[in-house]
């Protein structure tokens, strides 16, 4: 096959799905990220063009190595790194599991790493516990919202930033 025929193929989508993944696809072992070296979105998403639709990298992979993705439901990264495709790596969920591995990872409902730290969180839920802090009195000391406080304080988030250290 010439290489204006190749073109031609990959401009009209001929080729097949699986071939266009595994060209940005960098396979490691199992346990190591595959990081997608093809476009990637805003966020650090990886994603391929495919028969005019736009395509996210690690649903992809998802489809080629497991199944089909229910409806409703997305492929989650265990891994947290956006740009990874290792099946080993990627899981199926729904938005509220989402948000929830967002808020273990980096408490705050913004998903950014956790300002405080493990030890100021630890803290809060102690000074709470101990009966002698109502919640209201913890943001204001530690700086953030009622709701956040509330969140640590229920261990409904902050527990991956203690048993991480970060």
């Amino acid at each position: 096959m010439t290489q204006l025929e190749r073109k031609l193929q990959w401009r009209y989508n001929m080729i097949p799905l699986k071939e266009k993944f595994w060209r940005y696809a960098n396979k490691k072992s199992k346990d190591e990220c595959w990081i997608w070296s093809g476009h990637l979105r805003g966020k650090g998403y990886g994603h391929i063009n495919h028969k005019h639709k736009n395509l996210s990298a690690h649903r992809v992979s998802w489809t080629i190595h497991n199944e089909s993705i229910p409806e409703g439901k997305l492929i989650l990264h265990k891994c947290d790194n956006p740009a990874c495709v290792n099946p080993n790596h990627l899981y199926i969920g729904t938005y509220g599991d989402n948000n929830m591995d967002r808020e273990n990872r980096n408490p705050g409902t913004s998903g950014v790493p956790s300002t405080i730290g493990p030890e100021a969180t630890q803290k809060i839920i102690d000074l709470y516990s101990s009966g002698k802090y109502r919640q209201t009195e913890l943001s204001m000391i530690y700086n953030l919202s009622r709701a956040q406080i509330s969140r640590i304080c229920t261990k409904k988030q902050g527990q991956r930033t203690i048993e991480r250290g970060y």
